[in-house]
């Protein structure tokens, strides 16, 4: 936020204003001469905090006292009742997809559900930016698209307020989940078309052959990314871990790996009649099934 997003330049502009309304702001940064106001480029633990209370105010702080998200403080869906990870997921749900790219899935998936709440995790922080523009300047795309078909081609769509449920993160998603995520507090994580780590595997045998933490290759969906993604999800039975790819390879990549890690229980297959119309194309292991259809 300080430095790829703006907030240091920002702030900068606030302290130079010479009409002085921006006093608490003074208290955290304090300069001699407002004309030349020097911000440091690493922020004080201290410093950020004081920072925090004074952009969202003591009471609505979004991180508790262990570092996890406080999502009642986030979606207006879930207020301060549904404290509990299990009361919240019941009456507004709480999505995820990491790697969202520039948004459109997610964004088009809030609309379609306004009454869940979805949170997009993205490591590049333009395409964090472009979901956060769509999240806020976002049409009907149902309305559009229903105009489109029974309308002249002059028909406009109609503009509607920002998307209230949806959360943008700019991070790295596994220390995201492992850091930031209560456990058990999350429905489902959607993974929707991960980069397979051809960088670093030439080979797909080379790949599959890899059988122990040190040896996986490079990419999203690795072994602790894949156990701190279960350790959200809702222990209850209904969490759910959805990975789309187009990539068999790196399909079977995944599965083995969850294989190798379903000795800690915290990953449990999914049965063949909870998948719909999806055909089942391999197993692995005891529990791990490759299905191939459009996911609905």
């Amino acid at each position: 936020l300080w430095h790829s997003f703006g907030l240091k330049e920002t702030t900068r502009r606030l302290l130079s204003d010479n009409e002085n309304r921006h006093k608490e702001l003074h208290l955290i940064f304090p300069s001699k001469k407002r004309d030349k106001v020097h911000l440091p480029n690493v922020l004080s633990p201290q410093t950020c905090l004081q920072f925090r209370d004074r952009i969202m105010g003591k009471n609505n702080r979004v991180i508790d006292n262990n570092g996890f998200i406080k999502f009642r403080n986030v979606f207006s869906s879930l207020n301060e009742d549904n404290s509990s990870s299990a009361s919240a997921t019941t009456s507004a749900p709480v999505h995820i997809e990491i790697g969202a790219g520039s948004g459109d899935w997610i964004a088009l998936q809030a609309q379609l559900n306004p009454s869940e709440n979805y949170v997009a995790v993205e490591l590049r922080s333009d395409r964090v930016a472009q979901t956060f523009s769509k999240c806020l300047l976002h049409h009907d795309f149902n309305k559009s698209t229903a105009a489109t078909k029974t309308s002249s081609s002059t028909a406009s769509t109609k503009a509607h307020g920002p998307l209230e449920n949806v959360c943008c993160v700019g991070s790295e998603c596994g220390s995201f989940l492992r850091q930031r995520i209560k456990p058990g507090s999350i429905q489902t994580i959607f993974v929707n078309h991960p980069e397979p780590p051809t960088q670093t595997y030439d080979n797909a045998s080379t790949a599959l052959s890899a059988n122990t933490a040190d040896e996986e290759p490079a990419h999203m969906l690795n072994s602790q990314t894949l156990l701190a993604a279960a350790k959200c999800l809702r222990q209850d039975g209904k969490g759910r871990l959805i990975i789309v790819t187009d990539n068999l390879i790196y399909a079977r990549l995944v599965s083995r790996t969850m294989v190798r890690i379903m000795e800690d229980g915290r990953l449990k297959g999914i049965s063949t009649r909870e998948v719909g119309d999806l055909r089942k194309l391999e197993t692995f292991g005891s529990g791990v099934h490759l299905f191939e259809g459009k996911p609905s």
